[in-house]
């Protein structure tokens, strides 16, 4: 009789040794898509942005549409259209990219965009809605924005916050409280 031992599920380390790792490194990531191809995907991610109960399927925006950032951009992408029978002056309605229109001239035009990602977030990163977090529903780590309500996170990234202390910098550090920034330096970068 064979025994199967079962590995310890250390995914959620790395994740964010990867996440970690991936800010140093000195390659650059360049993503390449068509034009056709970023018309679907906004087409696509609109089209499932509510969740659609009858299916059991969740949808993309997690938070109310003025909060989140992704239904923001994709609205903001998409072209808008008035109503036949909207009166004067009422607020113009998203619509998808049109097939017939302009994604067949997206395809006959065949141009490619080269994208190039930021794998350097820490650089970028600010406290508050950008810093990293990780989603406890996916355990992906992401920028707290994108994290699905406030109390379903994590922080990874500590900022510390400085201030003048007789002429020493003072940083709030979450383990240690209140320090001078230059006090026991050695000991603290192994030296």
């Amino acid at each position: 009789v064979e025994v199967r031992r079962w590995e310890e599920d250390n995914t959620d380390v790395q994740l964010a040794t990867i996440l970690y790792k991936s800010h140093f490194s000195l390659r650059q990531n360049i993503v390449r898509l068509s034009t056709v191809d970023i018309l679907e995907l906004t087409n696509m991610i609109w089209s499932h942005m509510e969740p659609r109960k009858k299916e059991r399927k969740p949808g993309v925006r997690i938070k109310p549409p003025d909060k989140d950032r992704v239904y923001q951009l994709v609205e903001t992408i998409l072209p808008r259209k008035r109503q036949k029978q909207a009166p004067h002056g009422a607020p113009e309605q998203v619509v998808l990219w049109s097939r017939d229109d302009q994604i067949f001239l997206a395809r006959q035009h065949g141009e490619w965009h080269n994208l190039r990602i930021h794998a350097r977030f820490l650089e970028f990163a600010q406290p508050g809605k950008d810093e990293v977090a990780v989603c406890v529903t996916s355990g992906v780590p992401m920028p707290r924005s994108l994290v699905a309500g406030d109390d379903a996170q994590t922080c990874l990234v500590h900022w510390p916050q400085a201030e003048e202390d007789m002429g020493w910098p003072v940083v709030h550090l979450p383990d240690l409280g209140r320090v001078q920034a230059f006090d026991n330096l050695e000991g603290r970068v192994g030296g």
